[in-house]
C-alpha cells in the first residue's frame, strides 16, 4: 500500500496479510535535520508524562492509553462515591444544622445546576484542548467543593448531640409561674442560641457552592474521558475499555456508602476527645462524624488531579491491530512540496527539497472493519478530525453561522414533533426520577421506617439495593442483545416491566411499620378521653414549663410508651446506675395509669425511644431491591427505543438532547421533590433559636402513604 499525501512523506506498507489505513509522520526536529534513525531511537518528549518541561525518565513508558485508563478508572470511581457519601449522611447533616429534607434535597440538586451550567462549554472547549488537563482542573474543582463540604464543621457553632448534655435541665420543675419569661425575652432561649443564633443559614451557601464545585468538576470526566480514550485505541477495543471506567464509577456510590457506614461510628467533635460522651451510634440523637469522608475524598481527588494533570496532550497509542499481524513501513525520498508552495514561516519547510530517510518499524493492522462498536461512527469522525488537525490542512470552507443554526433549529423541532422519541425521554425521566430520589434518601427512609441506625441503614443501601439497579442495567443490555428486540418489542417489554415496578410499589404499604407510641403525637396521655387529637401538653406535665422544641426522649419500659423528653413525662428525679445507665423517677404522667403489677419498677423511664417491635425490614429490602433491579433492566430498552426512533444522522444529537431533558426532568427536581415529601410526614419539628430546624418524628403512616402515592402517580402517568 502507498500514501501520499502533499506536505507527508510518502510511505511504502508491506503487510503479511493485512493492511493498516495510517500515516506515520516524521517528528518535525528530524524533518528538519534530515537525519535517518530508526522508531526505537527517536525520541518524542510530548508524549512523556511530567509537568511542564519536568518530564523524568521514570514516567517515560506511563504516557499511554493503559496508564491513562486506569487513572480514569481511579477518578470515576471517586467522583461517584461523592452521591453515596452524601446520601449516608442526610439525617446526620439535618440534625447538626437543624435543616429539613426540603433543605438537603435543594443542596443536592445543587450539583446538577452545576453540571448543566458547565458541560457545554467543557464539553466543546474542552475537546480541542488539553483533555487530560481540563479533567485535572475539573478534579481540583471537584476537591475545592469537597473540603468546603467539612468547613461549616469548624468555623461554625457546634451543637453536636454526641457531647455531655446535662438531663437535669429538661426535668420537670414545678413552679407557682407555669411561665418565668414572657414571648421574645432572651431568657426564653437556650444559653447556646447566644452564639448559634447569628449563625441562621449561614452555612447554606458553603454546601450549595460545594455541590456547584463538584457538579461542574465533574463534567470534563463525564463528558470527555471516552472520546478521549476512542482516539487513542482501534474501535474495537474502545468499548470494554469505555465499559471498565462505567464499571469503576457504578463502584463509586458502594464505596461512599460503606465509608459513610464506617465514619458514622465515630462522634462528629471526635477532635474534642476531652468531653465525656453520653451517646452510642445506635442512638437516634447520635452525630457521626460527617465532616471527614469529605476530608478524605477532597484529598484522594486532588491526589487524582495531579497524576492526570501529567498525562501529556497526545498519548502513545495502542498498535492498530493484533501484534501477530504486523507489518513493514519503508519511508522513500519525496519532494515534500509537491506542486504546493511553502512559505518561510511554514514548520513543515525542509532545508532541502528532498529527504533521505528511513524508517523501518513492525507496526499492526487495523480491523475497525470487522467489529462495529456503538463508538465507530464517532470514533471515524474523531480520528479524521485528528489527523486533518495535525496535518494542518485548513477546511474547505468554513461553516455558515447562519445555516448552522437553521439546522440545528430544524433539528431540534424534528425531534419535539417525534411523539416516540418524546414519551421514551419522559419514561427515561420517570425511571431515573424514581432511582434518583431513593438514592438521596434511602438511609434516611429505612432508619426512620425501620428505626435502625445509621451505619446499618448506609450498608443496606449501599451494599445492596443500589448495586442491585447497577446490575439490572447489565441484565436489560443482554436481554436486548439474546432476544434482539425491535422496537414495538422493547415497548411492550418496557410495558411489562412497568406494571411489575408497580406491583412492588403498592406493597409497601403492607411492608412498612406500624408508628410507635409516642404520648400527644400518636397516641393520648395516660388516662386521656378519646377521641385523640395530636397536643404535646396533658395536665399531667401543665405546671412543668417545659421547653417544646426539644426532643429527648425517654421510654417507659412498662408501657411501651415514648414521652418527647423527661419534662413531658413529668419526672422529677434523674439517677444514674452502674455510672452510666440514666433511670428517671417520680413520673407524672406514668403515676396516673401504670398499674404496679406490670413491672417491678412500674414508674421507671429511661433515655431514648422505646423499642418498635417490627418485623418487615427484610421483605421490604428484598420488595425494593427487585423494583430496583427491574427500574435497571428498563433503561437499555429505553435507550435502544430512543436510538431507533430517529433517524441515523440525528442519533448523536438525540441522545445529547435526551440527556438533557432526563437532567431537567429527574435529576434536579427529584432530590428536592422527595424532600418536601419527607417533610410533609413530620409531625414533630424542633425549632433552632427562633427558626425551624430539622424534623425529630415522622408519622410513619403519613410517609409510607405519601411516598406511596406519588410513586403511583409517577409510574401510571408514563
Amino acid at each position: 500500500m502507498t500514501s501520499n499525501i502533499p506536505g507527508i512523506l510518502k510511505i511504502n506498507v508491506t503487510s503479511y496479510g493485512e493492511t493498516c489505513d495510517e500515516e506515520y509522520r516524521i517528528p518535525e526536529n528530524l524533518k528538519r535535520q534530515g537525519i535517518s534513525k530508526t522508531t526505537s531511537e527517536i525520541v518524542d518528549y510530548s508524549l512523556y508524562c511530567g509537568i511542564y518541561k519536568w518530564r523524568p525518565s521514570c514516567l517515560r513508558s506511563s504516557g499511554n492509553i493503559i496508564a491513562f485508563l486506569a487513572a480514569a478508572c481511579f477518578i470515576s470511581c471517586l467522583q461517584a462515591s461523592f452521591s453515596g457519601y452524601t446520601s449516608s449522611q442526610v439525617t446526620t447533616l439535618e440534625k447538626r444544622f437543624a435543616i429539613g429534607s426540603s433543605v438537603i434535597g435543594v443542596i443536592n440538586s445543587c450539583f446538577e445546576v452545576g453540571y448543566i451550567c458547565s458541560v457545554i462549554y467543557v464539553s466543546y472547549v474542552g475537546s480541542h484542548g488539553r483533555v487530560p488537563l481540563w479533567i485535572s482542573v475539573g478534579l481540583f474543582a471537584m476537591s475545592g467543593g469537597a473540603f468546603l463540604w467539612s468547613l461549616p464543621h469548624f468555623i461554625f457553632f457546634d451543637r453536636s448531640r454526641t457531647s455531655y448534655v446535662s438531663l437535669n435541665e429538661q426535668l420537670c420543675i414545678l413552679s407557682n409561674n407555669t411561665s418565668t419569661c414572657t414571648e421574645g425575652c432572651d431568657d426564653s432561649l437556650p444559653p447556646s442560641c447566644s452564639e448559634s443564633s447569628a449563625i441562621g443559614y449561614a452555612f447554606l451557601p458553603v454546601f450549595i457552592v460545594a455541590q456547584l464545585l463538584i457538579g461542574a468538576g465533574s463534567s470534563p470526566i463525564l463528558t470527555l474521558t471516552p472520546p478521549f480514550i476512542d482516539d487513542h485505541v482501534p474501535s474495537s477495543k474502545a468499548p470494554p475499555m469505555i465499559a471498565s471506567q462505567y464499571a469503576a464509577a457504578a463502584m463509586g456510590p458502594v464505596i461512599g456508602f460503606a465509608l459513610g457506614a464506617f465514619l458514622l461510628r465515630y462522634p462528629a467533635d471526635i477532635l474534642s476527645m476531652n468531653k465525656p460522651f453520653t451517646m452510642s451510634p445506635g442512638d437516634p440523637e447520635w452525630i457521626g462524624a460527617w465532616w471527614g469522608g469529605f476530608i478524605l475524598l477532597g484529598i484522594l481527588v486532588f491526589i487524582g488531579g495531579v497524576i492526570l494533570l501529567m498525562f501529556p496532550r497526545k498519548l502513545q497509542e495502542l498498535p492498530c491491530s493484533d501484534l501477530s499481524k504486523s507489518m513493514k513501513l519503508t519511508v522513500i525520498s519525496v519532494p515534500l512540496n509537491n506542486g504546493y508552495a511553502l512559505s518561510e514561516s511554514t514548520p513543515m519547510r525542509p532545508q532541502n527539497n528532498h529527504i533521505n530517510t528511513t524508517l523501518t518499524t513492525d507496526v499492526t493492522a487495523d480491523n475497525d472493519s470487522q467489529y462495529q462498536s456503538p463508538w465507530s461512527d464517532f470514533s471515524s469522525s474523531r480520528r479524521s478530525l485528528r489527523r486533518s488537525q495535525n496535518l494542518n490542512f485548513q477546511p474547505l470552507s468554513k461553516l455558515n453561522s447562519k445555516s448552522t443554526w437553521n439546522d440545528f433549529t430544524t433539528v431540534v423541532f424534528s425531534l419535539i414533533r417525534n411523539k416516540i422519541y418524546i414519551m421514551a425521554c419522559l419514561c427515561i425521566s420517570t425511571e431515573m426520577f424514581i432511582v434518583i430520589g431513593f438514592a438521596s434518601f434511602l438511609p434516611k427512609y429505612l432508619e426512620m421506617e425501620f428505626r435502625i441506625n445509621k451505619s446499618s441503614s448506609s450498608l443496606i443501601a449501599g451494599g445492596l439495593i443500589v448495586p442491585c439497579g447497577a446490575f439490572g442495567i447489565l441484565v436489560g443490555g443482554l436481554i436486548l442483545n439474546r432476544f434482539q428486540l425491535r422496537r414495538i418489542g422493547a415497548i411492550r417489554f418496557v410495558i411489562v416491566l412497568n406494571l411489575l415496578i408497580l406491583t412492588c410499589i403498592c406493597s409497601f404499604l403492607f411492608l412498612g411499620c406500624q408508628n410507635p407510641s409516642i404520648a400527644g403525637l400518636t397516641v393520648p396521655y395516660p388516662d386521656e378521653f378519646i377521641p385523640f387529637s395530636p397536643e404535646v401538653s396533658s395536665q399531667c406535665n401543665t405546671g412543668c414549663s417545659c421547653n417544646k422544641d426539644e426532643w429527648s426522649p425517654v421510654c417507659h419500659l412498662a408501657s411501651d410508651t415514648t414521652f418527647i423528653s423527661p419534662c413531658y413525662a413529668g419526672c422529677k428525679e434523674r439517677f444514674i446506675v452502674n455510672g452510666s445507665l440514666q433511670e428517671f423517677h417520680k413520673c407524672a404522667c406514668v403515676l396516673r395509669s401504670t398499674n404496679s403489677s406490670l413491672s417491678s419498677q412500674p414508674y421507671v423511664t429511661t433515655p431514648g425511644e422505646c423499642d418498635l417491635h417490627c418485623n418487615t425490614l427484610i421483605p421490604f429490602v428484598v420488595v425494593l431491591t427487585l423494583s430496583l433491579f427491574l427500574t435497571g433492566v428498563i433503561q437499555n430498552p429505553l435507550l435502544m427505543v430512543t436510538m431507533r426512533s430517529v433517524d441515523h444522522s440525528q442519533r448523536a444529537f438525540a441522545l445529547g438532547l435526551k440527556f438533557v431533558i432526563v437532567r431537567f426532568l429527574a435529576n434536579l427536581p427529584s432530590p428536592v421533590v422527595y424532600g418536601r415529601v419527607i417533610d410533609g410526614a413530620c409531625r414533630f419539628w424542633r425549632s433552632e433559636c427562633g427558626r425551624i430546624g430539622d424534623c425529630a418524628f415522622v408519622d410513619i403512616r403519613y410517609l409510607n402513604l405519601y411516598m406511596t402515592g406519588m410513586l403511583d402517580f409517577i409510574v401510571l402517568n408514563f
